[in-house]
């Protein structure tokens, strides 16, 4: 049972891992959750007052908030080419986590970005391909190139999924990013060498937030 249970415990790690496309961030912002979420959305919409946020609309680009009890959840899409094309569908996902810290005169949001791919839309991109490799293969002609064409065929679809993907998720971080800017910046205690090592990635992430969210609310947490 140990086994099976380290083993499921590891395909869902690797899986996770698949389906991260950019590495989780962490901001800290010297204002209230709140505010923060207000900024967002404000800056969500695109205007002649917040003209230092326009390269983040290029070509038609658009960003959808949505307020969670954890923080917040962000799509965005751009417009299609073309006479009423539309826009396109979004294939990644940013999530995020607010933790409130500092003192009530001086508030401090943790924010933690993190952004996978859409499972939906890998689906949907894969069906077009799917139904081309199915052609393939019950053709009548007997070809060692079938199996090689079919495996392009997919292999190419999730390459430009997976790009695609990449570039929305970069492009609402840097969202995130600039569209916090605006707040002031927080004053954060400096490590010195008696607080141990930094963490690196997602092990012990979660133990090194609850000890610096203690330590800046002066809770103590066991």
């Amino acid at each position: 049972m140990k086994r099976l249970s380290a083993l499921m415990s590891g395909l869902r790690q690797r899986a996770s891992s698949g389906a991260r496309i950019h590495e989780p961030v962490v901001l800290a912002v010297g204002a209230g959750r709140e505010t923060c979420l207000a900024t967002l959305a404000a800056a969500s919409r695109p205007s002649s007052e917040r003209l230092h946020l326009r390269e983040l609309f290029r070509e038609g680009r658009r960003y959808h908030l949505s307020p969670t009890s954890t923080g917040f959840r962000l799509y965005t899409d751009t417009r299609r080419w073309g006479s009423n094309a539309g826009r396109t569908n979004p294939s990644a996902v940013l999530t995020c986590e607010l933790a409130a810290a500092g003192q009530a005169d001086a508030p401090v949001t943790l924010l933690r970005l993190r952004t996978r791919v859409r499972p939906a839309h890998v689906l949907a991109s894969l069906s077009f391909p799917a139904f081309v490799a199915l052609l393939v293969l019950a053709s009548p002609v007997d070809s060692l190139w079938k199996p090689l064409l079919v495996i392009g065929l997919l292999g190419l679809a999730l390459l430009a999924q997976r790009f695609d993907a990449s570039v929305q998720a970069h492009a609402m971080v840097e969202f995130v990013r600039k569209a916090l800017d605006d707040l002031p910046r927080a004053e954060m205690q400096r490590l010195d060498v008696g607080r141990g090592p930094v963490v690196d990635g997602n092990a012990g992430f979660s133990q090194a937030w609850q000890r610096f969210y203690a330590e800046q609310t002066g809770n103590n947490v066991s």
